[in-house]
């Protein structure tokens, strides 16, 4: 949600009386997609063809920044 969206959402439950609830899940980014092209080297110890032979990503990773 945008925060606007989210603000009125809220906003209507308040007015309602509805009761909220909220979770956080920590891993949820892990799961979305990638808006650009991102390769990486092989992670140490993974041997996959070349040594300089990178891989594109088609998944976040955790930490991925």
């Amino acid at each position: 949600f945008r925060p606007a969206s989210l603000r009125l959402i809220i906003a209507l439950a308040a007015r309602e009386g509805y009761k909220m609830r909220s979770v956080d899940i920590s891993s949820a980014f892990t799961y979305g997609e990638l808006e650009e092209e991102i390769y990486m080297r092989q992670p140490e110890g993974y041997h996959i063809g070349s040594p300089n032979m990178v891989f594109r990503l088609r998944k976040s990773l955790y930490g991925l920044k």
